[in-house]
């Protein structure tokens, strides 16, 4: 979150170059992906996935997700674990939000909604990247910043409250 596969094209290139099939799918409403009837929760990420591996024919896979797609893994290990191989997570708590967490992404959401996606990238902005690498990788920042702008405010409210509502998988 805010993402879309975009992020994944460096590794995606190196693995297929490897031999490696590789899907690198946009979540729901993120990217090339519809909202369709809305996010009801990162277990609707989970279902789509599960749908995404038998339209493709793959009965069991790797899956990998970083953030909220992390979350999305979780979700689908717990739904599917069957249809997994092994699973990688980048920047994932398996925990819940706390009270404080959940009051932050709902306000977060409403101000997206009001305002669009510039509030939302600022605020992810000033955590992704480190104080030099506006200034030793622009281009990197430039880019990251107009996939969260691509994002439409109601996938971004959408996904924020999915993100506060997730299970709790850290006990």
């Amino acid at each position: 979150f805010p993402f879309n596969r975009s992020l994944w094209r460096p590794q995606a290139r190196t693995l297929a170059a490897a031999g490696y099939r590789v899907v690198a799918p946009d979540l729901r409403g993120f990217g090339e992906s519809a909202l369709g009837d809305g996010i009801a929760g990162i277990g609707t990420f989970a279902d789509d996935l599960l749908g995404l591996l038998d339209y493709l024919g793959i009965g069991r896979a790797v899956i990998g997700g970083m953030s909220m797609g992390g979350y999305a893994v979780l979700e689908f290990l717990a739904r599917y674990p069957q249809r997994c191989i092994a699973a990688l997570f980048m920047v994932t708590r398996a925990a819940g939000d706390d009270a404080s967490g959940r009051e932050r992404r709902t306000a977060l959401a409403a101000q997206a909604l009001r305002e669009g996606a510039a509030p939302v990238a600022a605020a992810f902005e000033s955590v992704l990247f480190d104080l030099d690498t506006p200034t030793l990788r622009p281009g990197v920042v430039t880019r990251v910043r107009e996939w969260m702008l691509a994002t439409p405010p109601d996938t971004l409210a959408a996904a924020l409250q999915a993100r506060r509502d997730r299970a709790d998988f850290g006990s």
